[in-house]
C-alpha cells in the first residue's frame, strides 16, 4: 500500500485489478508500526502530535467487506496506511461503516488496494466521515455508561421518560420550541437514557397539534 504499490500502478502491466469496487469497514485498529527497521516511532500511535494536526499517515489493521464486480462478497483482514485525516475521535481510528474505494492488485483474497485519493472527495462525503466517527464514539461512551452503570443510566431513562409529558406540554404552549425538543430527545435517545416507544408517541402527539 505504499509508494511501490502506487507506483506500480502506473507501469504498462503493473495493475492486475479487473475493476474498482468498494469495501466497508468492519473494523480498525492502529497499531505502533515497530517491526520496521531503522523507524523510530512512538509506542502509543494516539502521542504522535504531528498525527493530531491530520499530517501523514497511520499504519493500521483493518477488517473489511470487500465487494468487486464479479466476485461474492468476502472479508478479510490486513494492514493498510491510512490518510490521518480520515482517523477522528480519541481512538484515532478509521470509522467503522464507512465505504472505501478499492481495486484488486492481484488473486489473492488480500490483494486488494484502497484508492484513497478518491475517498471522501466531496464536502458531503467528508461530513460524512465524521458522522460515522461521531456514531462511533457515541457508541462506545453508552456501551461504557450501560457497562459501568447500569442502575444509573435506569434511573435516568425512569426520570427523562416521566418528564416526557411536560416538555410536550412546554412545546404546545410555546415556552419549548420543536427544534429545541427534537434535539433534546435524539441525544437521550443516542444514550439510551429515554424510552423510544415514549419518544415516538410524543413526537406523534407534537405532531398531530401541528407542532
Amino acid at each position: 500500500m505504499g509508494l511501490r504499490d502506487i507506483l506500480s500502478s502506473r507501469l504498462p502491466g503493473g495493475d492486475s485489478g479487473a475493476g474498482d469496487g468498494y469495501a466497508l469497514v468492519l473494523e480498525s485498529t492502529p497499531y505502533a508500526n515497530t517491526e520496521r527497521p531503522g523507524v523510530i516511532v512512538k509506542d502509543e500511535i494516539r502521542h504522535n502530535d504531528l498525527w493530531y494536526l491530520n499530517m501523514g499517515w497511520r499504519p493500521h489493521e483493518l477488517k473489511l467487506e470487500v465487494h468487486l464486480p464479479g466476485e461474492q462478497p468476502y472479508e478479510t483482514k490486513g494492514r493498510f496506511r491510512v490518510p490521518a485525516r480520515f482517523c477522528h475521535g480519541s481512538s484515532v481510528s478509521l470509522p467503522t461503516g464507512v465505504q472505501l474505494p478499492v481495486k484488486r492488485t492481484g488473486a489473492g483474497a488480500d490483494e486488494i488496494k484502497v484508492e484513497w485519493g478518491s475517498f471522501a472527495k466531496t464536502r458531503e462525503e467528508k461530513k460524512d466521515v465524521k458522522r460515522q466517527a461521531a456514531r462511533a464514539h457515541n457508541d462506545a461512551l453508552v456501551e461504557g455508561l450501560e457497562r459501568n452503570q447500569p442502575e444509573a443510566q435506569a434511573r435516568m431513562r425512569e426520570s427523562n421518560t416521566a418528564a416526557l409529558p411536560s416538555w410536550v406540554a412546554a412545546v404546545k404552549a410555546g415556552k419549548m420550541k420543536r427544534k429545541e425538543f427534537d434535539q433534546s430527545v435524539a441525544t437521550l435517545l443516542r444514550l439510551r437514557q429515554i424510552e423510544p416507544e415514549a419518544v415516538e408517541a410524543a413526537r406523534a402527539e407534537l405532531d398531530a397539534a401541528g407542532h
